[in-house]
């Protein structure tokens, strides 16, 4: 049903909730002639979207597919490189604990005069 605008005068409304009754009335008649409930009318349900609506899913077996696909795509694009996938463990950089503490103690002062220079 559509939404009622307060431009509705009364005599409007009294109109709308009398035929919505007759309607009620003609579809419980029809309902008692063919011996069962008669679905709810068409108007009363929410009009259908068009268009995809929602969130899109994706079944476990394609993205296994799109998956090897994009790893068959780097393998040739590595082959084609000459150069092999390097292990994660192997890229990551390290620092040494003498730097390490270097870095620190220069962010400690960096923030010991910041301290100072607000008061704190």
């Amino acid at each position: 049903m559509t939404k009622l605008s307060s431009t509705l005068s009364l005599n409007q409304l009294k109109q709308a909730v009398q035929l919505k009754e007759q309607i009620t009335g003609l579809e419980n008649e029809l309902a008692a002639i063919l011996g069962g409930s008669v679905a709810a009318p068409a108007i009363a349900t929410a009009p259908a979207k068009t268009g995809r609506g929602g969130a899109r899913t994706m079944s476990p077996e394609a993205r296994a597919r799109i998956a090897a696909a994009q790893k068959a795509r780097w393998a040739v694009y590595r082959q084609s490189k000459g150069t092999a996938p390097k292990s994660i463990r192997a890229s990551k950089r390290t620092i040494s604990p003498i730097h390490r503490a270097r870095l620190a103690a220069a962010q400690k002062a960096r923030w010991a005069k910041y301290r100072k220079a607000m008061g704190n």
